[in-house]
């Protein structure tokens, strides 16, 4: 990730959004900008790094901290904002004296070289020959979006867009169902989807003006390709007679060569074992840059295997949780660091009450890249722990998916699986 630091150039082209000016104003204005997500380890590994400099210098300079997943649609604008800026679609992305440093591998590397002290007193010196007053990013900001403004633009630039309700078990079976058939789709993006009960007075006037254009009152309110769909039992109607597939795959984006919107270069898949898989699928759903997953059994005797024959013993497969990722996005590590906090990889074939090769503490991978992140994580996962790493650690093979009464069980049972979500996960629903 060794990004070369980027200034933030006062000339760059005009942008009247909200984001762009909330960007300027804030790297012109602070020595250190960090641009984080509250649960994303490089962003707390960035923090901590920074934290500690700061602490050896006798004046430290302002340090302004901006936690994107707590902003809503503007966190989502001002990092797609700064991705346009300094090429750098991922958090954290800190910015010292005016100039984009990187991320957390950046900042890491400074630290452990020594030069993150320097950088970090030389900052309000060099943010004043980077923004002089005559120079200076104006300070006034444009009124934020309406909540129609925001509701109309989300219609009108997302093929899927799900206004939902967090605890509403309507939601939770549309949100789900809308997962099922997606993904099968190429060119799809996944669905925008507004949590309005967590979105303070904002939520509540997006679902007024949802009223006042709809005439539906209630959640899920759902639209497809700029089509007003409907609820729950609407987008289950589609399914039964066979027609959600056929609108979702016509809500597919037409992308040229001139207009391309940033896509992943490449997804990758993983395979974890860590016991019952239910708790172990929600704790991955939550996690920004996982696309799908999938529960299923890998690694035994046989290519398909059904639950009661895993019972038994007798398969060799193990319980596993297939998960599709972005890696531009996350991290084997970050997954890895997931898997782990679910699980003892110390303990032989025993989860808690769930014994049997079934339940073993498994990775399997697909790449050699994998594979090397995989090692590391050994020699590093040995020095904290006093017993023998039992993981059992191979090439995936035979996997197949469980079924469908398994598949998101946690979810349909009304525990959430909105990225980001830091919810207790009760692992028998």
């Amino acid at each position: 990730m060794g990004n070369v630091p980027r200034k933030a150039r006062a000339d760059t082209p005009a942008d009247n959004s909200n984001a762009a000016k909330v960007v300027h104003n804030a790297i012109s204005k602070y020595p250190v900008v960090i641009y984080s997500k509250t649960y994303c380890p490089y962003c707390r590994s960035a923090k901590s790094n920074i934290n500690a400099a700061l602490s050896k210098i006798e004046d430290p300079p302002q340090v302004k901290i901006y936690e994107l997943d707590k902003m809503g649609v503007l966190g989502i604008q001002v990092q797609d904002y700064l991705a346009q800026l300094t090429g750098r679609r991922t958090v954290p992305n800190v910015f010292i004296g005016g100039k984009s440093i990187g991320g957390g591998d950046e900042t890491a590397g400074y630290a452990s070289r020594g030069v993150l002290v320097q950088m970090l007193t030389q900052a309000p010196q060099q943010l004043a020959d980077q923004f002089p007053p005559q120079t200076a990013v104006p300070t006034a900001v444009t009124s934020p979006p309406s909540a129609e403004q925001i509701a109309q633009d989300a219609i009108d630039n997302n093929p899927v867009v799900v206004f939902s309700k967090s605890y509403c078990p309507f939601c939770v079976r549309a949100k789900g169902l809308l997962a099922e058939r997606m993904p099968a789709i190429d060119g799809l993006p996944e669905p925008k989807i507004f949590e309005m009960d967590r979105m303070g007075s904002e939520g509540a006037a997006i679902q007024q003006y949802l009223l006042q254009k709809t005439g539906q009152r209630t959640v899920p309110n759902i639209f497809i390709a700029q089509e007003h769909i409907g609820g729950c039992d609407d987008v289950y109607g589609l399914d039964a007679r066979g027609e959600l597939v056929a609108k979702l795959t016509a809500a597919v984006p037409n992308t040229t060569a001139e207009d391309e919107q940033p896509v992943a270069s490449e997804t990758k898949e993983i395979v974890f074992g860590a016991g019952c898989f239910w708790g172990v699928e929600l704790a991955f759903q939550r996690v920004a840059g996982v696309i799908s997953t999938e529960v299923g059994y890998s690694n035994g005797k046989m290519e398909r295997i059904t639950y009661d024959a895993i019972c038994t013993g007798a398969t060799g497969a193990a319980e596993v949780v297939r998960v599709l990722y972005d890696p531009s996005v996350v991290y084997v590590g970050d997954l890895l660091r997931v898997w782990e906090s679910r699980h003892d990889p110390t303990s032989l074939n025993k989860q808690g009450n769930d014994t049997g090769t079934q339940y073993r503490s498994a990775i399997y991978y697909n790449d050699e890249d994998q594979a090397e992140e995989i090692r590391q994580w050994i020699a590093e996962a040995a020095t904290r722990h006093s017993k023998e790493i039992v993981t059992d650690i191979a090439p995936v093979k035979n996997y197949c998916a469980a079924e469908e009464y398994h598949q998101r069980y946690l979810e349909k049972k009304g525990q959430d699986a909105q990225k980001g979500s830091t919810a207790y996960i009760r692992c028998y629903g």
